[in-house]
């Protein structure tokens, strides 16, 4: 145990002045560093001294003391009564003076200091970076987006352009169908209004002999020359029939053909009247014989006491009375055209 007091022991550090190495202080121990603070010391507070007392980095001891009593005058709890925060200052300012009047703890100082500057122009810097990176980012995105958009609309109006083709050319064939089946109506009114007039137009020829056809055809002309004689065809040889222009001169062929009777050949009935001469007939066909004899008489008309009896009594009254209607008919017609 003896030996064991007397042994040497390690000498402990002591700080040279003149040394450049960084004192072990308290406030380079507990200063914060470039990454970050590590503790807390009392002069943490303090932030920038040099800011404190108002003088620069390269002042003396002489101008870091006139600098305090100079701050001291107008900060110092005795001058500043009313002031609740004047001692803080006071005190911040005098640790201050006495930081910046430790050589050591001063150089500590500046370096702590340049090294927090040194990293805020970095941050600065990197924050430059990115906002220049975030703005250029958002105007690409930005002329992305304007383009995404301006091609949606080219889109959209390239598509109600070809909607609107579509109903135009819809809309247009429609319209094309529409006027091409009114002309087809037309046309289809015009075609059955020109047959309904050939065929009102159109008289029945009966001869009472057999004559060749040619004879037949040659008194038909003859007698008709005055009117719009357009065909004959015959059906048999005792059967035929005539097509006039119109039904006007149909009836005025079956009139004439009424009148001259006698002299002529053959008899002219107009062609609906004989399907309703048929229809008459069956019905009466059908009747009793009294029926039968209650039948219109033949009407005596004025030069017809030398006509020729024919075998049918009921058609010839029937033949009558149609000719009476027709007179009246023909007569009818002159009355609008007079006027």
């Amino acid at each position: 145990r003896l030996l064991a007091k007397e042994r040497p022991t390690k000498p402990q550090h002591i700080p040279n002045p003149r040394s450049t190495e960084p004192a072990h202080c308290d406030f380079a121990t507990k200063m914060p560093a470039a990454g970050g603070s590590v503790g807390k010391s009392k002069d943490d507070d303090l932030e920038d001294a040099y800011e404190l007392l108002g003088v620069s980095e390269d002042a003396d001891d002489k101008e870091i003391q006139g600098a305090f009593r100079k701050g001291s005058l107008k900060c110092h709890p005795d001058r500043n009564p009313d002031d609740p925060e004047a001692a803080e200052k006071f005190d911040k300012l005098q640790r201050a003076k006495e930081l910046l009047l430790d050589p050591m703890r001063r150089a500590d100082f500046d370096r702590l200091r340049k090294a927090k500057y040194e990293q805020e122009a970095r941050a600065a810097e990197e924050d430059e970076k990115r906002r220049k990176l975030r703005e250029d980012l958002e105007a690409r995105e930005g002329i992305h987006a304007a383009a995404e958009s301006k091609k949606t609309q080219a889109a959209a109006a390239e598509e109600n352009r070809r909607k609107y083709a579509q109903m135009d050319f819809a809309a247009r064939i429609k319209a094309k169908e529409a006027e091409k089946a009114s002309k087809h109506a037309e046309a289809a009114a015009v075609a059955s209004r020109v047959r309904q007039a050939s065929e009102d137009a159109k008289v029945r020829l009966r001869w009472r002999e057999k004559k060749s056809e040619a004879t037949r055809k040659e008194a038909v002309k003859k007698a008709f020359q005055d009117l719009d004689l357009r065909a004959v065809s015959f059906d048999s040889e005792l059967e035929g029939l005539a097509q006039f222009g119109s039904r006007e001169d149909a009836l005025r062929a079956v009139l004439a053909c009424r009148a001259n009777r006698q002299q002529l050949g053959f008899r002219a009935l107009m062609l609906e009247t004989e399907t309703s001469a048929a229809q008459v007939k069956r019905s009466s066909s059908n009747m009793s014989f009294d029926a039968e004899e209650k039948l219109p008489k033949k009407p005596s008309h004025g030069g017809g006491a030398g006509l020729k009896k024919t075998g049918s009594g009921h058609f010839d009254d029937w033949e009558a009375d149609m000719l009476s209607s027709l007179r009246g008919l023909a007569k009818a017609q002159k009355a609008p055209a007079a006027s």
